[in-house]
Formats: structure tokens, C-alpha cells, sequence
């Protein structure tokens, strides 16, 4: 006689299906972790546990799950949203994760740059399988009219979207990459959990930019599934330090949070309480935030296999486990509903920009200056501008200190930085005090007791708060030191170190180099940081001759006092050859790349979405050995910045590599 098993007495029971032959080993899995906890396979409905894996092509194997316990089939608007591809894209739009694009079914919009062109059916976002073609895409179209040939080529998509190019791919071996990961949401009681190890799926060929548009091989992510598995953050992309990975895991779980944070799940097909696994695709860029490509409702499991005690652990156990990170929903936590910065021109910033130069004592200098530059943003089509938010807002000089003048709103760019990285890189005392000891620096004292402390030999005097050269003093006497302390009591804090007398020379006059460090500071993103590939020089008025040290038109390089414009590497200093040069050149690099390696706090001012700031950092030799003077903020108003302002604002504004300033990290 057959004895009747009672729902939710006795022995439970589970039911697992794939219809894919290659999904056996994770079923398989899922087999023993049910059988280590005393469960039975069941096709008896309804049971325990149901896992169901299926195709789009093909209807849900069980249309009624009978009211099982747990089955991995959920609706409701917040899944409809996620799933549904122009559904996210539209909900999303404006966040930061999310590609820039135009959705259009009919009218064709207007392009005057390179976009991409990608078909959007409910499901998919960049594919379509009803003619049987999987990559109906364009990835390079530069007008209207090839917009309109290439959608009357494929009739059968009946809506599009057009996409702003995405340039400077984070790489991984040289190749592009998806990070490929799941997150896990379980209803009664509501839970998200993502995977912390992110799966690399990278493309089978190296990338290249030209190559990129139109061989799949450089940009189809599935295929190598069969190579040694890779994760992230575990292990780094190109280029990338374990804190720039770890802060961009960060991001993208700030992201996944954003995401999730409705609740509007709803168990499907008659169960009782339901889950589901859902597979995100995202993507990384230079100086970009992850960007979600699309998070399918179906996941890969034989690129999974590994994470089956963990999935089991969570649903069945209702427990965590350490393969995965619990996600809970608090909203000071989540990325701010902004545009996306980095392709702004997309969304609902104008092309409009605020520009004010103001060195004080050099009117007719800082005009001309701001006139130059004026010009050049105008002659690129952007628009001048005193309303807020613009798209570019560019200070120098004393106008950076007119903090009680306006309020950015939000404007995209700021030429201005803050935070504690910028204090103690641009404080002679502090800058000291964080680098004792480096190779870099010369030895130094500080002294705010306004006594010298003894020394032997040549030294030289600065004051922390000095400026062109001010209240700097050169001596071998300590009684002299502090008579000179004495006589300039406005400054209380000074630094007292050896004075390099052997210093190299250019055409027998003293010099030292000034060097244009960059730095970029994007909301939510680590920094980035550039040294400008051309060196001026700072020359002094007199040719260099040891002693007479109380001659400062010998000493001081702080003034370019020859009219000729001299910059390195084109003009080399005495007796250096160009392999000096090439050395040097490198190790400046070197130095400036320790210097801010370990320098995250930089923020943008007053309310800007993003900052850069332009650095002058001085940095003299002896004999072929360079040595920091000072990294400064007060580089002027037009000179030799007047050199890179085309370079600025490819980078800036156009996120384009640039031959004026090298990237360090």
C-alpha cells in the first residue's frame, strides 16, 4: 500500500531541472548538499525546493508549482524593472551605472560623433535571436544617415538604442572583460546577497581600438570559459593596485544596493515563497564608474559550480556564508541619483562654462590669459556663462578664494580641489614631515619657535607661507638664521635644511624645473593623476658662482627671469646627455607616482559633482639627482599653463588621452 507523504511532515523534498546538458555537474552539486541534509528528490509536486533552469525560447517547464515552499520564480514591478531591458534603462537613466543612450523606435535621432547602435528586445539588451542572428549591433556609426541604412537592414528589431562611445577599456592580460556575478534575492523574509569574488570573462583577443568595432573575438566576453578561473577583487586588471580594486568593489556593491532597494518581489506560479538568482554583466572604464550593461534573469551555472555550497547555505539554511556579502538596503549608503559625469553632454548639463583668472598686481597679464582661454573653450563650442550649474567652471589665481561669490550647484568640472591629500602635499612643513627620510627631499627642520637649531655648513630658510621667493635667506650662521627669524615674525613657521651648492646649470645659470601635476578627483571614483610631459625651466637672473650667497638674483629660480621660453627635454641642461634625459625623465615620474601613491583625499569644491586641479611642483638637481622643492597651488595665471590648455580639457571634458601630461597612476 502506498503511504501518502504530508506537505511539510516528514522527510522534504526537492525538485531540480536544466534542459542544458552542460548545467549537469552544478546540478549534481546541488544533489549532495540536499543529500548531506537528509533531503529527497521529488518530480511530486508540490515539495520543498524547487531549482528550475530554462531557456527564453521555451515556456517554464512547470506552470504550476502546486504552493511548493521555495521555487526560483518571483514577479512584480521591481523584477519587471530589472529584467526587462528598456524597462531598466528607463528607470536607471540618469544614474551613474547605467551607458549613456538614446532609445528610439521611429524618428532617427541626430549624431554628429561616433556612437554605437545596439537592438533592445525585452529581454536583451544588445542581442536578438529572432532571425536567428545573435549580433544584430552596429559599434562604430558616425551619422543619421547610416543609422537609418543599418535599421532598414534589420526589420525585424523594432526598437534601438543609440549609445555614446565608451573609450579606455579596463583591461585584463591586455584583453576587455565582463565582471560576471550573481546576486541572490530571497522573499519572507526579504534578503540580498551578492557574490564577492566577481568572475573575469574576457574576449579571446587582445584589444585594440580599431579592432574593437568590428572582430567579435575583441569583444565577446563567453567564450573562454574553459581558462583558469580569475576573480575580482581577488585579483587585479591591468595597471590597478589593490586599493583602486577594492574601492571600485566598493562602488559596485553601492551600486547592486541602488538597484535592489524596492521591494517589490512577489513569489510566481502559485508557490508559496520564492527566490531568485539574477546574473549581472558590468564593465569598467578609466575614470568612469562600473557600468551595468544589463543583469538577465537567467544565470550561466557551469561558470558557477564553485558557489553551490554558498547558494545552499543561503537559501535552504537561511544562513550567510563567506563566498558571499549581504547586502542591506540603507540609503545614505547608495550612490547619489545623479547624471553620469563622465558623458554628462548625453543628459541635461548645457555646454556652458564659467571662467575667471584674477592674479592680483597683473590685471592686463590675468585678462589676456582668461581671454586666451576663453577663446579656446568658445572655439570648441562651448558657451561663457555666470549662471550655475555649467559644464566647466575654470578658476585661477585669486578668484579661487572668492568662496562667498557663488555656488556651483552641482556643475559638472571644477578646476579646484580639497581634502587632506592636498593639505599635505602643498604644505612645505607637512609634505616634510610625510616623507622624512625619502631620497626625494632634502634634509630638513622644522622650526616654529623661532630659533634655528645648530648647524654646520650652507643652509637655507623658508617660510611655510611663502610665496615668489618671499622671506627665503641663505646662510652658514646660525646667529644670522635667527636674526633673520626674528625679522620676519609674520611667518611662524619655517623649514631649515642643507643648501645645494652643487646644483646643475643651464648655459652656467641655476635653475630648477617647474612640473604640472594633475589631478582628477571623480565622486565615488579613485583619483587619478598626471605629470605634464614638458618641464619648464625657473632660471636665475645671474650666472650661478658659489658663495655671495646674500645675492639673490644668483640663488633664486623662482622667476624665469630670461625672456627666451626654455623647456625640457627639448633644451637640456649643461653636460647632460639624452640619455641623462631619458633617465631623469623617468624617475621624476617615479618619485611623483611614490608622492600620491598613497594620496586618496581629494575632493571636488564647492558643491561641483567633479574637481581636477593643476599642481606646479618645483624640483631642482644636484649633480643629475632631483630633489622636491615644493608642490604648489599657486601656478599663476596664464604662462606656461597656456602650453597645455588644448591637452586640459581633451582629458577633462573628452576623457581622451593627451600628449601633455603622462598618467602615474
Amino acid at each position: 500500500m502506498r503511504t501518502l507523504r504530508r506537505f511539510g511532515g516528514g522527510q522534504k523534498t526537492f525538485y531540480i531541472y536544466s534542459e542544458f546538458e552542460e548545467d549537469k555537474p552544478f546540478l549534481d552539486l546541488m544533489r549532495k548538499e540536499f543529500e548531506q541534509r537528509g533531503w529527497k528528490e521529488s518530480s511530486e509536486l508540490p515539495v520543498d525546493f524547487i531549482f528550475l533552469y530554462y531557456s527564453y525560447e521555451r515556456p517554464c517547464p512547470i506552470p504550476d508549482t502546486k504552493k511548493s515552499k521555495l521555487v526560483n520564480l518571483i514577479k512584480g514591478d521591481t523584477f519587471e524593472d530589472i529584467v526587462d531591458a528598456e524597462r531598466f534603462l528607463t528607470k536607471f537613466k540618469h544614474h551613474s551605472f547605467i551607458v549613456p543612450h538614446k532609445l528610439f523606435s521611429d524618428k532617427v535621432p541626430f549624431i554628429n560623433e561616433e556612437c554605437s547602435l545596439f537592438p533592445v528586445s525585452n529581454k536583451f539588451l544588445t542581442t536578438t535571436s529572432r532571425d536567428g542572428k545573435l549580433f544584430s549591433l552596429k559599434r562604430s556609426i558616425k551619422n543619421s544617415e547610416e543609422i537609418q541604412t543599418y535599421i532598414n537592414q534589420h526589420p525585424q528589431v523594432k526598437k534601438w538604442m543609440l549609445r555614446h562611445k565608451l573609450d579606455n577599456p579596463v583591461l585584463k592580460g591586455g584583453r576587455i572583460f565582463h565582471l560576471n556575478f550573481i546576486i541572490v534575492v530571497k522573499l519572507n523574509p526579504y534578503s540580498i546577497h551578492i557574490v564577492k569574488n566577481k568572475l573575469y570573462t574576457k574576449a579571446q583577443a587582445i584589444y585594440s581600438e580599431n579592432e574593437y568595432k568590428t572582430n567579435p573575438k575583441t569583444f565577446a566576453t563567453l567564450e573562454l570559459v574553459k581558462e583558469t578561473p580569475e576573480f575580482f577583487p581577488e585579483s587585479f586588471p591591468d595597471n590597478w593596485t589593490k586599493e583602486e580594486t577594492e574601492n571600485m568593489n566598493t562602488v559596485l556593491e553601492n551600486t547592486i544596493q541602488t538597484i535592489f532597494k524596492e521591494k517589490d518581489f512577489k513569489p510566481d506560479n502559485n508557490s508559496k515563497g520564492g527566490y531568485f538568482i539574477f546574473n549581472a554583466f558590468t564593465r569598467l572604464y578609466d575614470n568612469a564608474p562600473p557600468i551595468i550593461f544589463y543583469i538577465y534573469n537567467i544565470f550561466l551555472p557551469s561558470l558557477h559550480e564553485h558557489l553551490v555550497p554558498g547558494l545552499m547555505r543561503i537559501l535552504i539554511d537561511s544562513k550567510e556564508h563567506p563566498d558571499f556579502k549581504k547586502i542591506t538596503i540603507k540609503n545614505e549608503s547608495l550612490i547619489p541619483l545623479e547624471n553620469n559625469f563622465k558623458f554628462s553632454r548625453f543628459f541635461s548639463f548645457n555646454d556652458k562654462f564659467h571662467i575667471k583668472i584674477n592674479v592680483t598686481g597683473y590685471p592686463t597679464y590675468s585678462q589676456a590669459n582668461e581671454d586666451k582661454f576663453t577663446g579656446f573653450l568658445q572655439n570648441i563650442g562651448l558657451e561663457k556663462s555666470t549662471s550655475f550649474p555649467v559644464r566647466f567652471i575654470y578658476l585661477m589665481g585669486e578668484s579661487t578664494y572668492y568662496r562667498n561669490r557663488f555656488d556651483t550647484k552641482g556643475s559638472e568640472w571644477i578646476s579646484l580641489l580639497y581634502g587632506t591629500s592636498k593639505t599635505v602635499l602643498t604644505n612645505k612643513i607637512l609634505l616634510h614631515k610625510e616623507f622624512k627620510g625619502h631620497k626625494f627631499l632634502v634634509d630638513s627642520e622644522i622650526i616654529n619657535n623661532g630659533i634655528s637649531p645648530n648647524f654646520k655648513g650652507i643652509h637655507i630658510l623658508k617660510p611655510l607661507n611663502g610665496f615668489r621667493g618671499e622671506g627665503i635667506k641663505i646662510t652658514d650662521s646660525k646667529q644670522e638664521a635667527d636674526k633673520h627669524l626674528s625679522e620676519n615674525v609674520k611667518y611662524s613657521e619655517w623649514i631649515i635644511q642643507r643648501y645645494l651648492d652643487k646644483t646643475d646649470l643651464l648655459d652656467g645659470y641655476k635653475f630648477h624645473f617647474r612640473i604640472f601635476i594633475l589631478v582628477v578627483a571623480i565622486k565615488n571614483i579613485k583619483r587619478r593623476v598626471y605629470v605634464s610631459r614638458t618641464k619648464f625651466y625657473r632660471i636665475a637672473e645671474k650666472k650661478y658662482k658659489r658663495g655671495d650667497y646674500h645675492d639673490t638674483e644668483i640663488h633664486d629660480t623662482h622667476y624665469n627671469k630670461k625672456d627666451e621660453d626654455y623647456r625640457f627635454p627639448e633644451i637640456l641642461p649643461d653636460n647632460w646627455k639624452q640619455s641623462d634625459a631619458e633617465k631623469i625623465d623617468k624617475e621624476i615620474n617615479q618619485i611623483f607616482k611614490e608622492v600620491f601613491k598613497h594620496q586618496y583625499g581629494f575632493k571636488p569644491e564647492w558643491n561641483a559633482l567633479n574637481g581636477f586641479e593643476l599642481f606646479g611642483a618645483d624640483v631642482i638637481f644636484e649633480e643629475k639627482r632631483p630633489y622636491i622643492l615644493e608642490i604648489n597651488t599657486k601656478i599663476g595665471g596664464g604662462g606656461n599653463i597656456d602650453y597645455f590648455k588644448e591637452g586640459l580639457i581633451d582629458l577633462i571634458l573628452n576623457n581622451k588621452p593627451t600628449d601633455d601630461f603622462e598618467q602615474i597612476l
